[in-house]
């Protein structure tokens, strides 16, 4: 079968940059040792060739004369804020769609898979015929405005009216979402729910080798680990407001807390938690964006896994510090319960809620052996549910129903 994933967001697919990119990556290379000839489709970064092979997944790479060539400089959710934002990103994705028209009728697929709805949704009105070969999947949850599900606000409300996913969806032979609480909300027949997946061969509790965290980042106690881009809809301000709890009941002990994520997107917020967090005793880190080796360590090395996320699809850092052994405290949202079984490998918390947060991680850090057996279920957990090649073989079972 000859598949394109089509991508069209602000970092490069690669196997350690943004959530969907990483996503898309794994996938791919899953659907290649499948005996599948695989293609990434995405606009021209900065010192990257615009033909290149990776994985065994061949790499097209389509330059741009209006938007930015450098990863994370253009990022969607921040054009849409300002009139200039976003006519940038409408021709910029424009033009994308004009050269993937013209690619697609010199080059033959047999699945076209799009993993962000702005592109598909000009390709297939200027392009139809793309459509009964389109499959889509939402990297998002059911929180995420861009189904106007709560249909609180003005922009809610009109993307109840007129969503971009929905709009996709309906003009797709296939579509899938990466949990069911969504799926049960939308108005649509025939949605697959697909979670994402993790390479638990890449992905274990071995990997506190791979980095030293004593030296790397001055860590020198047990540590709870949050990774995600340090925004408000991550929830590291809840976190923190939890630490807090902690610090004043003194519950914490020896443990210090990691926030690890990009903090260049919403810098005035970053600066105001690295503020409140000087005021507290407990020792906090912030090592800002890390690589994917630090990344792995850190997962390896940490002894609880938060993420008090507001909204979420299927958060792959979930899924990759549960290979990693770790026991997770994360929010009753999205796709994380379908990833966290209460007392079994982790606990469920409200989201926005500072003083179950506090409970929960402060039960954990006084309870080593229940850590240790919380952990152990979740590398078993990602190796039963969560392997790339299930869920590659999940993703062709939809093409084979639905397109070929």
């Amino acid at each position: 079968m000859k598949i394109a994933h089509v991508y069209d967001e602000h970092y490069r697919v690669s196997p350690e940059k943004g959530s969907v990119a990483k996503v898309i990556y794994n996938l791919a290379t899953a659907q290649v040792e499948l005996g599948h000839d695989v293609t990434v489709l995405e606009r021209q970064w900065s010192g990257l060739p615009q033909q290149e092979k990776q994985d065994g997944v061949q790499f097209t790479r389509f330059p741009l004369s209006i938007g930015s060539d450098v990863e994370g400089e253009e990022i969607p959710y921040k054009q849409i804020k300002s009139p200039t934002g976003i006519l940038t990103m409408l021709f910029d994705r424009f033009e994308l769609a004009l050269k993937l028209r013209r690619h697609f009728r010199q080059t033959d697929y047999d699945i076209v898979h799009f993993h962000v709805p702005f592109v598909a949704n000009i390709l297939i009105h200027i392009y139809p015929t793309i459509r009964s070969r389109a499959a889509y999947t939402a990297h998002v949850g059911e929180e995420d405005i861009r189904f106007g599900l709560s249909r609180e606000g003005l922009i809610s409300y009109l993307l109840s009216i007129f969503s971009p996913d929905l709009h996709l969806m309906r003009r797709a032979a296939a579509s899938s979402v990466l949990n069911e609480r969504l799926a049960e909300e939308l108005p649509l027949n025939d949605i697959e729910i697909i979670p994402n997946g993790v390479d638990v061969t890449e992905y274990t509790p071995e990997n506190t080798n791979l980095v030293d965290v004593r030296s790397e980042f001055g860590i020198e106690t047990p540590f709870v680990l949050f990774v995600g881009t340090i925004t408000p809809r991550k929830g590291p301000d809840i976190l923190l407001d939890a630490i807090k709890i902690l610090d004043e009941n003194g519950t914490i002990g020896e443990f210090s807390f990691v926030f690890a994520g990009n903090q260049e997107i919403e810098k005035e917020f970053t600066a105001e938690l690295e503020e409140r967090a000087e005021n507290l005793t407990t020792e906090i880190h912030f090592p800002g964006f890390v690589t994917l080796e630090e990344l792995k360590a850190l997962y390896a090395s940490c002894d609880i896994f938060t993420l008090p996320s507001h909204e979420e699809g299927m958060p792959m850092v979930v899924t990759e510090a549960m290979a990693s052994k770790s026991p997770i405290v994360a929010t009753n949202v999205s796709g994380i319960p379908e990833q966290v079984y209460e007392e079994e490998n982790g606990y469920l918390v409200p989201p926005d809620d500072s003083i179950y947060l506090a409970d929960k991680i402060g039960y954990l850090i006084n309870d080593k052996d229940k850590r240790i057996q919380m952990g152990e279920k979740s590398r078993k957990f990602t190796i039963d549910e969560f392997s790339w090649e299930s869920i590659a073989e999940k993703y062709l079972i939809l093409y084979n129903s639905e397109i070929i």
